[in-house]
């Protein structure tokens, strides 16, 4: 799984997150995948389904395998 640095993560569009306050990078297919695993120990701002929701149209849209 590929790993950010806080750099990286810096340098990150907007439209590469989910959820409030740039809470889940969606930037590829290995942190699509750990957004999914992560959501349900997610205790921050917003509604898990709205981020899970938005989680699943980066998944489609980067074409990523199930």
């Amino acid at each position: 799984m590929s790993r950010l640095s806080a750099e990286q993560r810096k340098k990150l569009r907007d439209d590469q997150f989910c959820g409030p306050e740039r809470s889940f990078p969606v930037n590829d297919c290995d942190h699509v995948t750990a957004a999914k695993r992560m959501i349900s120990r997610y205790k921050g701002p917003g509604d898990k389904g709205s981020i899970m929701a938005c989680v699943k149209r980066k998944e489609k849209s980067l074409s990523c395998k199930k």
